[in-house]
């Protein structure tokens, strides 16, 4: 997922994938993200900046995809398990925006899950 624009858009993007445990940073010979970055600036001119808020950026596009997922198995457009687990994400990204950006109070999610009645209908559909 690379971004037509602002290149430090797509750096955002890889810095919330460095933060994560496992994947790209889950491998013996991955770079320490200073290290990559240090590496992309020299190669490419680009200074990277505003780092925090890119990183809440990305947060927020990829809360706002979990989203529409919850929101298209809520409404029976879709069966999906893997929309389902990713409506879990939508606080925890949010969360992750919001603390990027030095905000650390615990706001309201709203619904951000498929009604529980249309998790059950899922789930049993699946055989869970």
């Amino acid at each position: 997922m690379t971004t037509v624009g602002d290149p430090l858009t797509d750096i955002g993007w890889l810095e919330l994938l460095w933060m994560q445990p496992v994947g790209i940073t889950s491998h013996s010979a991955t770079l320490p993200i200073e290290d990559l970055l240090a590496h992309y600036q020299a190669v490419s001119g680009i200074r990277v900046e505003n780092r925090s808020w890119y990183r809440a950026f990305n947060a927020y596009k990829m809360a706002v995809i979990c989203l529409i997922g919850s929101m298209l198995v809520d409404a029976g457009h879709s069966d999906d398990q893997k929309l389902v687990l990713a409506a879990y994400g939508t606080s925890l990204l949010t969360q992750v925006g919001l603390a990027e950006l030095g905000i650390e109070e615990k706001l309201e999610d709203g619904p951000v899950l498929p009604r529980e009645e249309r998790l059950a209908l899922v789930q049993s559909a699946v055989g869970l």
